[in-house]
């Protein structure tokens, strides 16, 4: 996004799970001494759209444009810890301890 100023860009979910970051950049031509400087960046628009997964916590997206880079932070909701045990085999040994340990444990 170098050469972006933060009124060029837009930044949207649409349709609860489609984030869409769009922009336009004009041409600006700037004197110096009576010498041009030239820019060699893309001008126009232009639109990106990332779908999002199902445990986005849409009200929470925060971005901001710093030094000419877009960050984007996506947050995912707060899930509720599963303490269902795994089924093993049961008595002493790696079953039974496997057994008692939670989910959220081993995938971690």
């Amino acid at each position: 996004m170098a050469g972006m100023r933060r009124e060029d860009l837009k930044v949207q979910v649409e349709d609860g799970n489609i984030l869409e970051i769009s922009g336009e950049r004009v041409k600006e031509e700037e004197r110096v001494n009576d010498k041009w400087h030239r820019m060699e960046r893309r001008l126009g628009s232009f639109t990106r759209r990332f779908r999002l997964p199902e445990n986005v916590n849409v009200d929470e997206i925060e971005c901001g444009l710093e030094h000419g880079l877009l960050t984007v932070n996506v947050p995912k909701e707060e899930t509720q810890e599963r303490n269902s045990p795994i089924a093993g085999r049961g008595g002493v040994g790696m079953g039974g301890l496997l057994a008692e340990m939670k989910v959220h444990e081993i995938l971690d």
